[in-house]
């Protein structure tokens, strides 16, 4: 099912990829060209995880002294993507897709000043057939983050920004032992050798540096050139800038457009104006464009030294740095002299050397002969305060399952936690909530968790134990072992009060039933009328199952008369008994089937 998702949300995206694209580029001024270069690379994107999601994501298979281990690959749950402006459409797509081929949900926090395609991104998988609520656009502030990552329901964090934003991120989710991936800033450096093709390079590192405006986290920006050919590379390298064309990005002949902000502007001529100060020397540009919009020269620095912001800080905008270097050790040195490693480029001509040296270069991503890219077959993050983690290929798909080990011993195997694979269902009246399982012995199985306020579940729950709160049996041993039942706490939205627990039994990819236990007192109330039309159709049209069963206590008239008003069939009694001492409990069922 996930995979035929993501060929629809290729498709859809292919289908609009105009109107999509025209909105990055007025959004946040990207050249239209580009814009719809990001668009096609989301849907290219998107069908290559259709295609290879469910084989990444296979059980692999474990050497152990069992009979049969192996690692399956859980969805992790719910999982907040804080994303930038930079590459609206990308980086949320970067981030979203991989996590929801791997069964998860995501909440997307977007820049606030790209709502437009924050809203859009969230319709492309509405569009494409993705259930209600698996991809949600909240249009919140920054200040709303710390909030929403200690909430109990999300339980994983990915970033994509600054590193003052990373370690902000990174804090609030150690406070709340929250697994993050961070990707972070970068000052790429650029390696010509002196063995290097100074013409091939010198016309990539035009384009390494202005894609986007020069508003990349993987652009590179650090151009550490060998004594030897420097002056070659610097001359070839200014010709290809001053060629560039500047001006309105909806202008498919313009290759470089503003800059997304006024204040991007003005952090930039700072770092400017700072290191020609210190001795830097603007061969090309260097001044902001006077006039409407937020433009700056295409600018090329030389004479660049340590000391320098152009030297040491991340430049977000058109302008390059060049620093000579005596040979390969130096420009090594200079390469990892910085507090970013993102990605790299190293241009020479003897391929197997640069591949030695690639090895020593402290960045998550080093191409030889090449320019730096994302692509969904590789591994993308950094190191350093480039952030951790790795997003898109198998590395990627992995980060937001929990990879949990399953052992065979010739019995039960104790101690295993599986997890719902769809955990944000939910509609306008209840919320769904995982619930935790574990195996103990002497009941076939039994819901565990130590909330306090999900005691009054059912009439037999325990007080908390060292172990959790013992709050549920059941009898079907067999559908446990394989993963096909998984159970949610259902939660009242406006109230807050968990209203009873529902245990999905799903056969093959659909959900088949649904047994929902009724809270024995229901707030005093019972199952009500409301509740109870919100339940069905969350079975029916959420959830899609065939049949609808509710247990209530054999004293819950309220429920039996809701049950029944809503078209339900008696059942008679619960026809077993708990095992483990956990006490009787007389119940009534109440079944609803649904048409196909």
């Amino acid at each position: 099912m996930r995979s035929s998702l993501m060929r629809s949300v290729a498709g859809v995206l292919r289908a609009d990829k105009s109107r999509y694209a025209s909105m990055l580029t007025s959004e946040m001024g990207k050249p239209i060209v580009e814009a719809e270069a990001e668009v096609e690379k989301c849907a290219w994107t998107a069908a290559w995880f259709a295609e290879n999601a469910e084989r990444l994501l296979a059980d692999e298979p474990v050497d152990s002294t069992g009979t049969e281990s192996y690692v399956r690959f859980q969805p992790l749950g719910v999982v907040l993507a804080v994303m930038p402006w930079n590459f609206p459409f990308w980086q949320a797509f970067r981030a979203g897709l991989p996590a929801l081929s791997a069964g998860n949900v995501m909440l997307l926090k977007h820049s606030s000043n790209v709502p437009q395609s924050a809203l859009a991104i969230e319709e492309v998988f509405r569009e494409a057939g993705v259930p209600e609520g698996v991809f949600q656009t909240l249009l919140i502030g920054s200040a709303a983050v710390e909030r929403i990552i200690a909430d109990h329901r999300v339980a994983g964090i990915t970033l994509t920004g600054s590193d003052k934003a990373g370690s902000l991120v990174a804090e609030a989710a150690g406070k709340a032992l929250k697994k993050t991936v961070l990707e972070l800033g970068g000052s790429d450096p650029f390696i010509v050798l002196a063995d290097a093709d100074v013409n091939a390079a010198a016309g990539v590192a035009c384009r390494a540096r202005n894609q986007n405006n020069g508003q990349s986290c993987i652009a590179a920006k650090r151009f550490i050139v060998e004594e030897a050919v420097a002056e070659e590379f610097e001359q070839r390298f200014t010709s290809a800038v001053a060629a560039l064309k500047v001006g309105n990005p909806m202008d498919r002949a313009n290759q470089v457009g503003p800059l997304a902000r006024g204040d991007l502007v003005d952090e930039l001529e700072r770092q400017v104006n700072e290191s020609v100060r210190l001795g830097a020397r603007p061969v090309i540009g260097g001044k902001r464009i006077e006039g409407a919009g937020f433009y700056f020269e295409p600018t090329v620095l030389t004479n660049v030294r340590p000391g320098m912001p152009a030297y040491h800080e991340e430049t977000f905008g058109p302008v390059a740095a060049v620093i000579r270097v005596k040979d390969a050790e130096d420009a090594l040195r200079v390469a990892n002299d910085t507090d970013f490693g993102l990605g790299s480029n190293l241009w020479t001509g003897d391929t197997d050397a640069g591949k030695k040296l690639a090895e020593r270069i402290e960045a998550g991503l080093v191409f030889i002969n090449g320019m730096v890219a994302s692509d969904a077959r590789l591994p993308f993050g950094g190191v350093k305060r480039s952030g951790y983690g790795r997003e898109l290929s198998e590395q990627g798909v992995h980060e937001h399952p929990d990879g949990l080990g399953r052992t065979g011993q010739g019995r039960r195997s104790e101690g295993v936690a599986a997890f719902p694979r769809r955990v944000s269902l939910s509609t306008d009246r209840l919320l769904l909530e995982p619930v935790g399982i574990s195996h103990v012995e002497g009941i076939h199985a039994a819901v565990v968790d130590s909330r306090p306020e999900l005691l009054p579940w059912m009439p037999w729950a325990r007080e908390p134990t060292p172990e959790g709160t013992l709050a549920l049996a059941r009898r079907d041993e067999a559908a446990w072992r394989d993963d096909r039942v998984f159970h949610f706490a259902v939660v009242d939205r406006t109230s807050g009060a968990v209203l009873g627990v529902a245990g999905l039994n799903r056969e093959g990819a659909d959900a088949a039933e649904l047994h929902y236990w009724i809270r024995s007192d229901h707030a005093g109330r019972g199952l009500t009328t409301e509740a109870g039309r919100a339940l069905v159709g969350w079975a029916r049209d959420v959830l899609r199952v065939d049949r609808l069963t509710l247990w209530a206590g054999r004293e819950n008239h309220a429920s039996r008369r809701v049950a029944e008003k809503l078209g339900f069939v008696h059942l008679g009694p619960l026809d077993w008994r708990p095992e483990g001492g956990l006490g009787d409990f007389e119940a009534e069922g109440y079944e609803l089937r649904f048409s196909s």
